[in-house]
């Protein structure tokens, strides 16, 4: 096995180094990898320096877990936007009941106010007799 990323560079710049070692593992970034890396105006780190000293298997094997990270985040991604979803329809259906209960309570306010100005006007018209 080859020497780790981590012994090759300096610790203070390893949090830096990490998002270039997740731009090495994606197929999609891989014009990131030949750019190097500057610390401190030296170079610590290209693709070929990390090939030198990690094993052609613990690349693999780190892109390997990048691709199953990937994916198991695309699920969750996916899984959260089709709750999201189902939450804004919720918050919707949840508005337009509340709309229609309140015109229902002020259908039947009206309602009853009515039949009490009724019920007034007859106990008044039944006291004067």
């Amino acid at each position: 096995m080859g020497t780790s990323l981590a012994k090759m560079i300096p610790v203070e710049s390893l949090p830096t180094i990490a998002l270039l070692s997740t731009t090495l593992l994606h197929p999609q970034l891989q014009v990131l990898c030949v750019l190097p890396y500057y610390h401190n105006q030296k170079c610590v780190c290209t693709e070929r320096s990390v090939s030198i000293y990690m094993s052609d298997a613990e690349l693999e094997y780190w892109r390997k877990k990048y691709s199953l990270l990937e994916e198991q985040f695309q699920l969750q991604k996916n899984r959260n936007e089709e709750l999201e979803e189902r939450l804004l329809h919720m918050v919707e259906k949840v508005e337009t009941e509340k709309k229609q209960l309140a015109n229902e309570i002020d259908t039947l306010t009206r309602y009853f106010h009515r039949e009490w100005m009724a019920v007034r006007r007859i106990k008044g018209a039944s006291e004067k007799q």
